[in-house]
């Protein structure tokens, strides 16, 4: 019997979350939010973090 091992990619509720709140914020400002923080802008999801 031969094993075989693959590489695949994975796909975590994390980083489908971190991606989504990334495009958000970049859609939210190009539409002329003022109120997302520098942290958000830069693509950095830190939940509750004031700047």
């Amino acid at each position: 019997m031969k094993l075989e091992f693959y590489d695949v990619p994975v796909l975590t509720g994390n980083s489908l979350e971190h991606w989504h709140s990334v495009y958000l914020a970049e859609v939210y400002t190009t539409l002329g939010g003022k109120h997302a923080n520098e942290l958000c802008k830069a693509g950095i999801g830190l939940r509750g973090y004031k700047l």
